[in-house]
C-alpha cells in the first residue's frame, strides 16, 4: 500500500483528501 494511485473506491474518499495534500 505505497502506491500513490489509489482503488476507485479509496479515491472516491481518500482521493479528494490526499488530492489537497498533494495539491
Amino acid at each position: 500500500m505505497g502506491q500513490r494511485r489509489l482503488t476507485r473506491n479509496e479515491m472516491s474518499v481518500e482521493g479528494e483528501e490526499e488530492k489537497k495534500n498533494d495539491d
